[in-house]
C-alpha cells in the first residue's frame, strides 16, 4: 500500500470515528468531513481498499465497538452502541453478531477475563486475545 493510500485511510478512519457518536455517518457525511465530493471519495476508497465506502465504514464501526467492549469492560453495552452510531441496541446487537458471530456481551466475556483479586477488587486482563488478533490482523486498521 502506498503512503498516500495509507494516509488517506487514516484520515477516513479518523473522520468516521469523529462522526459515529452523532449517528450521522453516511457516505455523504464522511466525504463532506474529508472535503471531498462523494464520487471522489468513493473512487479513492475503492482504489485504496477494494471495498465500497459503506462496507469500509461499517468495518470501522464494528472495530470501534469491539475495542470499546474490551477496553472498557464496565461500559454498558447501550453506551457502546450509542458511541458506535446505533440508535437501537437491537440493531447494534444484530450487526455485531453478523460480523463477530456472537452477541456484544458474549464477545466481551470471551475477550476480557475478569479475575477476582482480593475481596472487592477486580483486575481486568484484556490481553488474552492479542496473539489471536495479531494472527487475524488484515492490515487495514
Amino acid at each position: 500500500m502506498s503512503d498516500d493510500n495509507r494516509q488517506f485511510l487514516l484520515c477516513v478512519i479518523e473522520a468516521v470515528n469523529e462522526v459515529l457518536p452523532s449517528g450521522n455517518f453516511s457516505v455523504v457525511r464522511i466525504a463532506s468531513v474529508l472535503c471531498m465530493s462523494v464520487s471522489t471519495f468513493r473512487r479513492h476508497l475503492q482504489n485504496a481498499t477494494g471495498e465500497t465506502p459503506k462496507a469500509y465504514i461499517s468495518a470501522i464501526q464494528m472495530e470501534k465497538a469491539a475495542n470499546l467492549l474490551t477496553e472498557n469492560p464496565e461500559m454498558p453495552i447501550q453506551k457502546v452502541s450509542d458511541q458506535c452510531g446505533f440508535s437501537e441496541k437491537s440493531s447494534f446487537a444484530h450487526a455485531f453478531r453478523r460480523v463477530y458471530g456472537c452477541s456484544p456481551k458474549q464477545y466481551r466475556e470471551q475477550k476480557v477475563k475478569i479475575c477476582k483479586k482480593g475481596k472487592n477488587e477486580l483486575f481486568f486482563c484484556p490481553f488474552s486475545c492479542i496473539l489471536e488478533d495479531l494472527n487475524n490482523f488484515s492490515g487495514q486498521f
